[in-house]
């Protein structure tokens, strides 16, 4: 009989990587090598569910939105000193169809834990003086690849609506708990940004209704919208 994994009790998610600050602390750049068994090394990794953090695997992953952050410049015709800041947001998604999702919880400390995926679907916001630019892309973290690049922008002024919208993908028997931001432009249409996607687990906690990260995008939005309609 295949021994089912148990989650910890009692414990605290912690926000997920802190990466709003790459371009200031770059990785180093991985070797051949190290590439070439990074899928090896990313399969052995995702076996445990639950374990101590490991930095080869953060290194890769901080590797992979350095070069998100960069495709997303491209894309915007932007360069760094065109926005004051950029967010890395991600949630699971499927590189390939049908392709599971592993998750996996990091142990940073006691009782304290970071909650990581094998695939997301990764957005940058790039929060320039009166634009808010946007790109997202699928990643792969077993390879490095990075797929179905998008990207747009949105003049602050033009937003008339903003609503978060926190849920459970099922009230009753909830698996994930989903946070999803709407932007709703002057034009008819809105922009939506997926804000977080956790997968619940016995003993599901954070410190507050909203993760850092979560906080301060919505905090920026609105004084960026408030300030351009000088409200």
């Amino acid at each position: 009989m295949k021994k089912e994994r148990t989650n910890p009790k009692n414990e605290k998610l912690e926000p997920e990587i802190d990466v709003t600050n790459l371009q200031e602390n770059p990785v180093k750049k991985t070797k051949p090598r190290r590439q070439r068994k990074r899928p090896k090394y990313s399969k052995k990794y995702f076996r445990k569910m639950i374990g101590k953090r490991k930095k080869a695997f953060y290194e890769f992953i901080q590797a992979d939105y350095q070069t998100a952050i960069a495709r997303g410049e491209q894309l915007s015709s932007l360069e760094s000193k065109d926005y004051d800041q950029a967010i890395v947001l991600t949630v699971p998604e499927p590189f390939y169809p049908g392709s599971r999702v592993n998750y996996r919880l990091d142990k940073t400390g006691k009782n304290n834990y970071n909650q990581i995926h094998d695939q997301a679907l990764v957005t940058i916001l790039y929060f320039g003086e009166d634009h808010l630019h946007y790109y997202q892309s699928q990643i792969d973290h077993r390879t490095g690849h990075i797929a179905n690049d998008v990207s747009g922008e949105v003049n602050y002024f033009d937003i008339v609506h903003i609503q978060t919208y926190l849920n459970y993908d099922n009230i009753e028997k909830p698996k994930y708990l989903i946070l999803d931001l709407f932007l709703g432009l002057s034009d008819g249409t809105d922009v939506t940004f997926h804000l977080r996607n956790h997968q619940l687990f016995e003993g599901y906690e954070l410190e507050g209704l909203l993760t850092p990260t979560e906080q301060s995008i919505l905090d920026l939005i609105k004084l960026k919208v408030r300030q351009a309609k000088q409200i």
